[in-house]
Order: C-alpha cells, then sequence, then structure tokens
C-alpha cells in the first residue's frame, strides 16, 4: 500500500507543479462567470482557489465553530491545527469521505511537518502519511535520525534518499 501510495504520489507531484506554473503563468479561471459558463476544470480550480482563500482567514478553533458545513469544519480545523500545532484539533474533523480516519492521519502529519513535531508523525495512522512526515522533518531539521525513524515505516533500515536531501541542504 506505501509502495502504492509513493509511487502515485511520485508520478502526480509532477503534474501538480507543473499545472501550479501554467496556472500562475496563464492566470487563474475567471471565477465571476456563473458556473454553467465554466469548465469543469475552471469551476474545481475557482473551488480551490475559494477553500485557499477561506484558510487564510482560520486561526482559531472558534473561527471554525461558526461554520456550519462539516467540510468547512474540517478544512478549518485542519488549517488551525497546521498554524497552532493544536493536534487534538485533528480529532475534530468529520468528513464521511475519509471514514477510514485518512483525513485525520493526513491532518496530523501535516501539522506535524508544519511545526517539526514528530508526536504529529507519531499520530498519524496512514504509513504514507507518517514516512512523509518524518522524511519532511529530518531534512527540515537536518536530522538524520529521523531519517531512520521514515525507513523504519517502509519497513527498511534506513533512507539514504532522505540522508542525501539533508546532505544536499535541501528544504520542504
Amino acid at each position: 500500500m506505501f509502495k502504492q501510495k509513493l509511487k502515485i504520489f511520485s508520478i502526480f507531484l509532477p503534474l501538480i507543479i507543473l499545472a501550479v506554473i501554467l496556472s500562475g503563468c496563464l492566470g487563474g479561471p475567471d471565477c465571476s462567470k456563473p458556473s454553467s459558463q465554466m469548465t469543469q476544470q475552471e469551476i474545481f480550480d475557482c473551488a480551490l482557489a475559494k477553500i485557499d482563500s477561506e484558510k487564510t482567514g482560520y486561526n482559531t478553533p472558534a473561527d471554525c465553530e461558526k461554520l456550519t458545513s462539516n467540510g468547512s469544519k474540517s478544512i478549518c480545523y485542519r488549517t488551525v491545527a497546521e498554524k497552532t500545532n493544536n493536534l487534538s484539533l485533528c480529532e475534530k474533523l468529520y468528513d464521511p469521505a475519509f471514514d477510514d480516519n485518512s483525513g485525520r492521519s493526513l491532518c496530523y502529519s501535516n501539522a506535524g511537518k508544519a511545526n517539526n513535531n514528530v508526536i504529529g508523525c507519531e499520530m498519524a495512522s496512514e504509513s504514507f502519511d507518517k514516512w512523509f512526515c518524518y522524511t519532511a522533518i529530518a531534512i527540515n531539521t537536518k536530522n538524520k535520525a529521523l531519517c531512520n525513524k521514515a525507513a523504519e515505516v517502509k519497513g527498511e533500515t534506513s533512507d539514504p534518499g532522505c540522508e542525501k536531501q539533508i546532505d544536499s541542504g535541501a528544504h520542504i
């Protein structure tokens, strides 16, 4: 399962980067148009832009409590958890699309990465989230011991790629 997610991640990451670059070069969609006059991609891009613009205003759990939809609350709690390093907010996520707790796992992982907090990595339930969290913190803090924790998640004893990223001065 982990290798499958890693393979998918490595395939789609360059495509996502290219899409971001191209969207910056070509300008974003015109979200003022009625959705009936937009392509599916424009509707999707406008929805993402709306979520991103909303996320910047979420700073406290009280901001999240004011929201009415579960989806918006989940986005808010994830955002505030990342901004404040309050991992307990990940428990408040409710998203029926993630009945298997993968949404919470990603919340813990993202909050851990954002704050260099390995407890977030430990609380993540999905192996890919744990691995990426440990790897990101290892690289950001130049802590090769965390590369070994990342390797353990994959059932390996070491992660030369992680150590190479540290040696090269990379930052995630």
